[in-house]
Parts: structure tokens; sequence; C-alpha cells
């Protein structure tokens, strides 16, 4: 990895460690719990019913030429498409397992997997958008890819340059220079609320995270 990507890197390390700095909130749900909850299955399977419904929706639409333009899928990244429960179990789902997962791209696919599989079936374009610093671009490239979602799409991180508190205004902006593009996004799924606010979707689907909150 280049000495500015490492750097870049080590700052996502830091910043998930630091919730203040990351507007990344640990849950108060014990460490226990959670890996009851994805140990046995649950997790997925919870995942696993809302994909269903999206995949459901998403031929719906398309059966009936919703897409004014050309249609589009968004899809967050971590805990949205990738589990990056390898890294987080081990140290308690402490966030500084989500920082080393995502700078070595160790983290496993999501029943989502099967939704991006469908789109790409149906010629829908899909665009992951995620809160990953451009420089882990290429690292996040090769996991999804060995994850199976190897395609095509489109990948989108957040800029260095962009310091606020609030992942919102970055990713409603980036799904609004999609709508630019000439492509109607049918659906955006993510873990997070604020994956899914600030319009520039027909349909939203909020998948289970009981592990952290980005604001």
């Amino acid at each position: 990895m280049p000495a500015r990507a490492l750097l870049a890197a080590l700052v996502f390390v830091l910043a998930c460690a630091s919730p203040a700095v990351a507007a990344t909130i640990r849950t108060d749900t014990p460490g226990s719990a959670i890996t009851s909850y994805y140990d046995s299955g649950q997790w997925s399977r919870a995942i696993a019913t809302v994909v269903k419904k999206a995949k459901a929706n998403l031929k719906q639409d398309l059966a009936a030429d919703r897409a004014r333009h050309s249609p589009a899928l968004v899809l967050d990244v971590d805990e949205t498409s990738v589990f990056n429960a390898p890294c987080l179990e081990p140290v308690d789902w402490d966030l500084s397992g989500l920082a080393v997962c995502a700078v070595n791209g160790d983290g496993v696919a999501t029943p989502v997997l099967s939704l991006y599989k469908y789109a790409r079936t149906k010629h829908v374009k899909v665009v992951f958008i995620t809160g990953r610093p451009e420089a882990l671009a290429g690292t996040t490239t090769a996991e999804l890819k060995r994850l199976g979602f190897s395609s095509g799409f489109q990948l989108v991180l957040r800029p260095a340059s962009d310091t606020q508190d609030s992942v919102i205004p970055y990713k409603s902006a980036a799904r609004a220079t999609v709508e630019r593009r000439g492509y109607t996004i049918l659906a955006n799924v993510g873990d997070q609320r604020s994956d899914l606010a600030g319009g520039h979707s027909l349909r939203r689907y909020k998948l289970p995270n009981p592990v952290y909150l980005i604001t």
C-alpha cells in the first residue's frame, strides 16, 4: 500500500476507534449478545428477509418500467454488503475491528450479494457508496470482487476533503450525482439511517446493525 494510502488507512483506524471524531458510535448491546446474534445466523437471516423484499420490489419496478432513465441500485458496504465480523468478533465487537477489516479487506459477504447478482442479471447499474476513505479504493474493490461482487459496479468512497461529522451530505450528494448522470435509483440499501437519508431513491431498505451507529 502506498505511503499516502497507508497514512489515510491509519487515520481511518484511529477515527473508528474514536467515535467522537468519526461520528461512529458503538451501541450499548453487549458483545456476547452480538456474538450470539451473528453466530446463530439470525443476523444473516434478518438481512435475507429484507433482501427478499427488495428483490421482489426491484423485479416489480423493472417490470412496471418505473425507472424514467437507466435503473440503478445503491448499496452501502460495511455491515450491508460486507460483514466485518471476522475482525470485530475477536475484539468483542470493539470498533477497532471495523477499521482493521476495512483496511485489510478481510470481510465476508452478506445476503445482499444475492440482490446484487439479481440486479446485474437485469442490467441494473450498481453503485456502492461507502464511508470508507478514498485511500482504500483498491483494497475495497479487491475485497468486493473476492466476495462475489464481480460482474461490474461503481465504487464511491468518502473524499479526504469531507470532514463533516455526518455522512448524510456526502452520501445524498453521491446519489444525486448518479441521477445527474442519467440513472434512476430504484433502491438504496444500508445498515444506517444515515445511509438512506437525503432522498434520491425510489425505495429505501434499512438493515439491522447491533454493533454501531453512524450519524
